[in-house]
C-alpha cells in the first residue's frame, strides 16, 4: 500500500470551552509529534518553537489564541523536563519508520480511521493514543484502531500506550503477540500520511 502525501490543512473556529479544550488538544498532538519525529534535536528544542510550528499549521485565529498558546507552551516545557519523556522517546529509537495521524480508509463504506502515531519497529508495531487527559480517551476508538493495524501488520506484534498531557504520562493498554498465520479479513482500500512538517522551518 502506497504513502500518499495530504496537503490539506485543518481550520478552526474556537467558540466554546470545549473547542477551546479540543483546540489546545491538538497544539499538543502536534507538538509532541513533533518532538518524536526530532528526538536526536532534543537539546535543541525549545516549546515557544515547538508551539509556534503548531499555530503555522493549524492557520487559525481565536480570540484567544494567545491564551491557548501560553498553556501550551507550559504544557510542552513541563514534558520537555519530566522525566518520563525518556521511556517515550525510547519507543521511538531504531524505529523503521514513523507516521503521525496516518489515515486509514477501510470497509465497505471507506470509512477513514487516523490513530495518533505509529511506530514500525522490525517486527513491533508502537502505536500512541495521544489525549489532553485520561478521562477523553475512548476504548472503542483504541480497539478499532487495534484491529486495523493487525489487519495490516499481522506479522508484528503491537504495544499500544495511552499518552496524556495534564497530567504527562505514558500507560501501556495492550501488549498483542504477531498473529501468525492470520493475514486479517478487514478490507483496506489505502493509507494516507498527512504532512505536518513540510515547509514549517
Amino acid at each position: 500500500m502506497a504513502l500518499k502525501p495530504n496537503l490539506i490543512r485543518p481550520k478552526y473556529t474556537i467558540s466554546s470551552e470545549k473547542e477551546n479544550h479540543q483546540r489546545l488538544g491538538e497544539i499538543l498532538h502536534f507538538s509532541l509529534s513533533y518532538i518524536l519525529f526530532n528526538h536526536q534535536l532534543l537539546n535543541e528544542l525549545n516549546p515557544d518553537n515547538i508551539v509556534t510550528r503548531a499555530l503555522l499549521y493549524s492557520r487559525s485565529s481565536p480570540d484567544n489564541l494567545t491564551t491557548i498558546a501560553y498553556s501550551a507552551e507550559t504544557i510542552i516545557e513541563n514534558i520537555l523536563n519530566d522525566p518520563h519523556l525518556k521511556e517515550l522517546l525510547d519507543l521511538v529509537r531504531d524505529a523503521k519508520q514513523i507516521y503521525s495521524e496516518i489515515e486509514i480508509f477501510a470497509g465497505d463504506d471507506n470509512r477513514s480511521y487516523r490513530p495518533d502515531f505509529i511506530i514500525v519497529k522490525d517486527n513491533l508495531l508502537i502505536l500512541l493514543e495521544f489525549k489532553l487527559r485520561e478521562e477523553d480517551f475512548s476504548e472503542d476508538q483504541l480497539k478499532r484502531y487495534i484491529e486495523l493495524l493487525r489487519n495490516l501488520f499481522p506479522q508484528h506484534g503491537l504495544l499500544a500506550y495511552l499518552v496524556t498531557f495534564t497530567p504527562f504520562t505514558l500507560k501501556l493498554l495492550k501488549k498483542l503477540e504477531p498473529a501468525i498465520g492470520n493475514h486479517g479479513t478487514q478490507r483496506i482500500s489505502h493509507i494516507s500520511q498527512l504532512t505536518l512538517f513540510k515547509n514549517l522551518s
